[in-house]
């Protein structure tokens, strides 16, 4: 798929199948009506979250990958590495410091 459509038509395809994915329990749950309950707040984080970590993510993601050497396995070490650092600072975070917005 990749070869196919490029970084940004696998990343273009993710989003928007995704959005319509998460629209229809949106829409049984709280109805058409239910976006009008959002603050900015919510539609910054909402937007943050489409542009900068979806798309932007999958566009570096598959790009990197279409980049990359298959089989190298000292490159696919340090690649393991990285992301097992990522988890193990993200979860073993201390989150009895964080604010906590009421529901």
């Amino acid at each position: 798929m990749l070869r196919r459509h490029g970084a940004w038509g696998v990343s273009v395809h993710t989003t928007w199948l995704a959005a319509a994915a998460f629209a229809v329990p949106g829409l049984a749950g709280d109805g058409p009506a239910g976006w009008r309950r959002l603050g900015a707040d919510d539609l910054l984080a909402t937007a943050y979250l489409a542009v900068a970590v979806s798309a932007v993510a999958f566009v570096l993601w598959y790009s990197a990958v279409r980049r990359s050497a298959p089989g190298g396995p000292a490159a696919d070490r340090l690649g393991v590495a990285v992301v097992v650092a990522g988890l193990a600072l993200g979860l073993c975070r201390d989150r009895s410091a964080a604010v906590r917005r009421p529901v």
